[in-house]
């Protein structure tokens, strides 16, 4: 089962992640896997139960980036994916389900660059989307009705709300425009279309 998923992910990225008229070479073992293309190489490592547990990324004869993967017992979802690149270290940490739940920038010496945090519903619907970066936090929240249906999103940056959307049936959706706190405009769209602006400063 693993390894006709790694061969079709294989064959995807040969077909797609190719620059245009490159050739991609392809090799897939009970173990690993290699993607090639003249200026690129990328290997990936199985563990075990057949989870990816490392890969190497070159570019054009050099280690641009390692990645590993760490799991909880023989869960087929990882709890954790390190991305070490030339410049940044990426940490994501994911829940149960295999949803990501926080995602860490830092440069080699630990200083962190950005910070994005995410909370799931039980049903695996994304409720908030929060982004720390350079002082300043952004956050979207979502709100659904008992179906999972979206019916409202919220945009806040620094704490202040910015963008408030109510969405109705047949993709229509009010989105109203906030500044300092106070609604500046408000735009109404009825089946996707644009029919009204109202400026309310």
């Amino acid at each position: 089962m693993r390894l006709s998923t790694v061969l079709l992910a294989a064959i995807l990225c040969t077909a797609l992640c190719a620059p245009s008229g490159a050739q991609a070479w392809t090799r897939v073992d009970y173990d690993s896997f290699v993607l090639a293309t003249q200026d690129e190489w990328y290997l990936e490592e199985f563990d075990r139960y057949g989870r990816p547990e490392s890969a190497v990324r070159w570019k054009i004869g050099e280690i641009s980036e390692r990645i590993y993967w760490k799991y909880d017992g023989e869960s087929q979802h990882s709890s954790e994916k390190r991305i070490e690149g030339k410049d940044l270290v990426t940490l994501v940490e994911f829940d149960g389900a295999g949803n990501e739940m926080r995602i860490t920038e830092s440069r080699a010496d630990g200083t962190v660059v950005s910070l994005t945090e995410n909370t799931w519903s039980l049903t695996g619907e994304l409720l908030t989307h929060r982004v720390t970066k350079n002082e300043t936090v952004e956050e979207y929240v979502y709100t659904r009705d008992s179906t999972g249906t979206l019916r409202n999103s919220q945009f806040f940056r620094n704490g202040q709300l910015v963008l408030d959307v109510f969405y109705g049936e047949d993709d229509n959706r009010l989105e109203t425009v906030y500044r300092d706190g106070k609604p500046v405009l408000t735009v109404e769209f009825v089946d996707g279309v644009k029919r009204r602006t109202t400026n309310r400063e």
